[in-house]
């Protein structure tokens, strides 16, 4: 129920079989509930927990299907093939794109530096496999036993592929992207053998051997396989010397078809196009060799059970024409990167109307919205009277015909609280006025922004310009 004793539409789901085999037995939890909340800006809300009865909450139908299974929302389509238990197609249903895919885990042996090119093995700090060939997380086929939950809040496919590698497939009612989220460990090294696993995504997109690769959740660069933009490449390492860091999102383009695919992660990652039409993340790695960098040890943590550490992550999924593609990357890497944080308490079997009266149990923090291209990075108190802000403009240039055009916003009413009268731009780091910076002078286009004293009533933003000001305000 929310804050005014409303019912919100809830769906009961088993715990998946991932989490039941880390979990063990530190917890006997047998449901999962799901529920949407909604969270104002810069703000919170407040929902109670109560037991309810089937009518009241939707009870998931859990099968375990052997032929294709399909499951859907507004906005996407995605089957999973009966056979081998994957990911066979993905369509998005708004704009009709429609890609093949092969989704599963792999494994690279990781080298002890024992082959003919160098002696230098796969360790903390240096990724180098053994070769290129990559090898199935379970058997030949890498074959996933499926479970299926639907309800009408969330539908999901458990994947099993190994004992050691699980995945739920996720799509929420009215949401415009697919959640895979990964379970993978501990990782079997009983063979003695180094794994660095992955999860390849395998598509009939023609990339002519280019893909992008986010640098530091900003600009998308351009990469291409075997090659580097200022020297020509002898690339003895035809893995590892592709492999670029991934820190919020990866995408392939087949531009004569006019389709994107985007994979969104939830950390950091090294990622790859190895071959056309595919893209491939590194999601766990368990190492035997120590590759001298200075860690002195292997990567081979024992973690709590004394068998190997266990990762859980998430990847979104997009699919989408390319001109609407960074609308949808760019927002949903903010969310990624800043979800809402849940906070659990009892309410002591109070009445709602009782503990309403007694707490705030909603707050949104600003008046009015924000342009969707503007990201409020920063909001800190410096003083009763001073506050450091920061504002993004998320996207880059020519990224959308609508969003990559500059913005001038009004933030001298946009907080509930405060208004804000005089601001004064400073530099990124927010320790020199930005008037008094005295830089070299580089052979560069003109832009952005230099003078000190700025109007909060007009702040201009440029694409991939972020903005840092010291302001004065007043409590309303």
């Amino acid at each position: 129920m929310d804050a005014m004793a409303t019912d919100v539409a809830c769906q009961i789901l088993p715990v998946s079989p991932a989490t039941l085999s880390v979990r063990g037995d530190r917890g006997d939890a047998q449901y999962d509930l799901v529920f949407i909340a909604t969270v104002p800006p810069l703000g919170y809300n407040t929902y109670f927990i109560r037991r309810a009865t089937s009518q009241q909450c939707t009870v998931s139908t859990v099968t375990q299907p052997t032929t294709d299974t399909i499951i859907s929302n507004s906005h996407y389509k995605l089957t999973v093939d009966g056979r081998s238990g994957r990911i066979k197609e993905v369509a998005n249903q708004m704009s009709g794109t429609v890609v093949t895919m092969d989704q599963q885990f792999l494994w690279y042996w990781s080298s002890e530096g024992h082959n003919k090119n160098s002696s230098q093995p796969s360790g903390a700090y240096i990724f180098r496999p053994n070769s290129s060939d990559s090898y199935p997380v379970n058997n030949v086929s890498n074959k996933a036993s499926l479970t299926v939950a639907m309800g009408p809040i969330v539908q999901e496919v458990w994947q099993n592929f190994s004992s050691f590698a699980y995945q739920v497939v996720r799509l929420y009612a009215n949401t415009n992207h697919v959640e895979l989220e990964y379970t993978i460990g501990p990782i079997d090294v009983k063979d003695k053998k180094g794994k660095e696993i992955i999860s390849r995504y395998t598509t009939n997109l023609a990339t002519d051997k280019m893909w992008y690769t986010d640098a530091n959740g900003r600009e998308m660069k351009l990469r291409v396989r075997d090659t580097r933009a200022t020297w020509k490449l002898n690339n003895t390492e035809p893995v590892a010397g592709n492999y670029y860091p991934v820190n919020s999102r990866i995408s392939i383009q087949d531009v004569d078809s006019n389709v994107q695919l985007t994979v969104l992660t939830d950390r950091s990652q090294g990622g790859s196009s190895l071959y056309d039409g595919s893209v491939e993340l590194m999601v766990h790695r368990r190492i035997l060799k120590d590759d001298s960098r200075g860690v002195g040890e292997s990567l081979n943590e024992p973690g709590v059970t004394g068998d190997g550490l266990v990762v859980r992550g998430k990847h979104i999924l997009l699919v989408d024409k390319i001109e609407e593609s960074a609308r949808e990357h760019r927002l949903l890497g903010e969310k990624l990167l800043l979800p809402a944080t849940t906070l659990i308490h009892d309410a002591y079997q109070e009445a709602i109307s009782v503990y309403a009266s007694k707490h705030h149990t909603e707050l949104g923090g600003l008046a009015s919205d924000l342009p969707e291209n503007v990201h409020l990075l920063t909001v800190q108190l410096l003083g009763k009277t001073n506050l450091l802000l920061r504002v993004e403009h998320m996207f880059a240039v020519k990224e959308d015909v609508t969003l990559s055009s500059s913005v001038t916003i009004n933030i001298k009413e946009i907080f509930v609280k405060f208004k804000v009268n005089d601001c004064t731009e400073m530099t990124l780091g927010a320790d020199q006025l930005l008037a008094d910076v005295q830089r070299y002078n580089w052979n560069a286009a003109k832009g952005g922004h230099s003078q000190q004293q700025v109007d909060p009533s007009a702040i201009t933003l440029v694409p991939m310009e972020i903005r840092t000001l010291l302001c004065d305000i007043v409590y309303n």
